[in-house]
């Protein structure tokens, strides 16, 4: 896309020291590969047994899993960048790991609020949206989710191919989800976010909070 180091002309400028935050990155992204890909992995077989006679919150449940599980595939490559310093893996798998944030991230939020969304149909609404409260409606909701997230991880993923600096000694390093320019931030990755900021947190967040006080509120009137 003609922001990062690597696509401009001249020599390339040397590599911000980001040493403190990648040691940061590395020990909780090594933290969350440890715990979420086995807890995942087995919540995600658990779900798939039941999927055949399950009732619709098993299928959000089981598509939020599969959606923390893809980020956690992504992991290792994060770490080997974090604890090396460099990026060998190239612009795709560059741009694959920022997708796969982006599409965790905002799918993380948007199955949880499917989640609320249903537990407060069930439980403020009983009988007038049970037909709502359906496994095939829940697979389409999901379908519709993933469609929306995966869509809106492509300009992210777009935008998130590598950057080539100068490390010490001259080293040429390759940079990864780093290096962007001030020219790029905002014109680019700056309506990208406070687009994902929008939809994929501020809107899920606003519904989960407005389902749990309407569960609340209907608990407290029983």
């Amino acid at each position: 896309m003609g922001h990062n180091a690597s696509r401009q002309d001249g020599p390339p400028p040397n590599c911000t020291d980001h040493e403190l935050a990648h040691d940061l990155l590395l020990v909780w992204h090594g933290v969350v590969l440890a715990v979420g890909l086995p807890l995942n992995a087995v919540a995600l077989a658990v779900f798939a047994c039941l999927l055949a006679r399950a009732n619709q919150a098993v299928v959000y449940l089981a598509n939020l899993a599969a959606c923390d599980l893809l980020f956690t595939l992504a992991l290792p490559f994060r770490l080997y960048f974090y604890a090396a310093g460099d990026w060998p893996f190239g612009d795709a798998l560059c741009q694959a790991a920022g997708s796969l944030f982006q599409i965790n991230l905002s799918g993380s939020c948007l199955f949880l609020a499917a989640i609320n969304t249903d537990r407060c149909l069930a439980l403020a609404y009983p009988l007038r949206f049970r037909h709502l409260r359906r496994p095939p409606v829940a697979r389409r909701t999901c379908a519709a989710i993933w469609a929306a997230i995966v869509l809106g991880s492509v300009p992210v993923a777009l935008a998130h191919d590598t950057s080539l600096c100068l490390g010490e000694g001259g080293r040429r390093e390759r940079r990864c989800f780093e290096g962007f320019s001030d020219r790029a931030w905002r014109r680019e990755l700056l309506p990208l976010v406070g687009a994902q900021f929008l939809l994929g947190f501020l809107l899920p967040l606003v519904v989960v909070l407005g389902c749990s006080g309407r569960v609340l509120w209907a608990l407290r009137g029983r």
